[in-house]
């Protein structure tokens, strides 16, 4: 995982902050026929772990630890999430749990729909 912390929760001397990129082309190879207008939030796969009782953050990604430290992204992300299924317009939230700079390799997908 590329992060900007280590597992210790310290800065990690290696990162270099770089520009993001998800091509929208995967997330629409799920459509069978495109809907427009169409809003896309980038998530993380931990948004809820910082509300669960009794977790061992010793064992999670570095940013669960650090919420607080990082003004609270991924309790924010989780409600950027709640506001997108409340607007009625189509939504994709996309959860990536750890982005790097590595080449593109095995794909995996979890998908859930909700009404």
């Amino acid at each position: 995982m590329f992060s900007k912390f280590e597992f210790d929760g310290k800065l990690n001397p290696t990162f270099v902050e770089r520009t993001f990129k998800l091509p929208l082309s995967s997330v629409r190879a799920y459509l069978k026929e495109p809907i427009t207008p169409r809003f896309v939030h980038l998530g993380f796969a931990g948004v809820t772990r910082p509300d669960r009782p009794r977790l061992d953050l010793n064992k999670q990604p570095p940013v669960v630890p650090l919420n607080k430290e990082l003004d609270f992204i991924l309790t924010f992300k989780l409600k950027g999430e709640d506001l997108a299924q409340e607007t009625g317009i189509p939504y994709t939230i996309v959860r990536p749990c750890a982005l790097t700079e590595e080449p593109a390799g095995a794909v995996s997908f979890f998908t859930e729909e909700t009404t």
